[in-house]
Order: structure tokens, then C-alpha cells, then sequence
């Protein structure tokens, strides 16, 4: 069984309007806050074998702290495009394409669709947004 660990980006910046929305940064409470969940990761659960992230800049950021937090060997490290702004289908189908060897994945993202990927993946729980 796979161990899938989804993680929506930290806090983004709203205060350049001129930036396309796959360009925002996160805010200064977007990077404290991803540096102290990567420390509570580190200490609290098993480091995953992949880190699959988007390619937005906010989701980008965030894996890459918990990337060097982590201390994850950077040949386990994925960006793809097609995790931003994606469906429950294309993120199961992009989570299914790691192959079968590979026993514990974390994903950055954005919601709904890591909201919806949750809820369609499990019987036992339901996440709002």
C-alpha cells in the first residue's frame, strides 16, 4: 500500500497584482510557517521517498523547504506542471505514474484539488476546504 502525504502550498502573497497567479511567492507568513510544518515533519513522521510538487512558485518554494528540511536526496525530487490547477483524475493519474515501487509520495499543490483528491480517496474522513 502507498503512503500518499498531499500538502497544500503555505501562504502566498496578494501584493502584486501584476503577477500571474502561478508567479505568486509566498508571504513572509508562508515561509515561517512551511519551515516550522518541514521541523514538525522531520521530527514527527518518516521522510517520504519522493516529493512530487506543481510548478506554481508557491508550491515550488514550500517542497523545496521541506525538501532541505528533510534532507531529501534531490534525484527524488519532481516538479510537474500538471499538478497546478488539476483534477482529482489527473492528480490520481499523475500519483499512479510513479510505479509501484515507490511506496510513499508527498505532494505539494493547491486546493480544491488536493481537497478533492482526499476526499475521493477515502471513505472515513471529509475535508473541507
Amino acid at each position: 500500500m502507498r503512503e500518499l502525504i498531499f500538502v497544500r502550498h503555505a501562504k502566498s502573497d496578494w501584493g502584486t497584482e501584476f503577477l500571474k497567479d502561478i508567479d505568486r511567492p509566498l508571504n513572509e507568513r508562508g515561509y515561517t510557517d512551511a519551515y516550522l510544518m518541514s521541523k514538525w515533519y522531520l521530527k514527527n513522521k518518516k521522510k517520504p521517498e519522493i516529493i512530487l510538487t506543481s510548478t506554481a512558485t508557491r508550491a515550488l518554494n514550500t517542497g523545496l523547504i521541506f525538501a532541505r528540511t528533510l534532507e531529501l536526496n534531490m534525484s527524488n525530487f519532481f516538479m510537474n506542471e500538471k499538478i497546478y490547477e488539476s483534477s482529482v483524475l489527473n492528480l490520481v493519474s499523475i500519483i499512479q505514474a510513479q510505479g509501484s515501487a515507490v511506496k510513499s509520495v508527498m505532494l505539494f499543490g493547491h486546493n480544491p484539488g488536493i481537497t478533492e483528491t482526499c476526499n475521493a480517496l477515502t471513505d472515513d474522513l471529509f475535508f473541507d476546504n
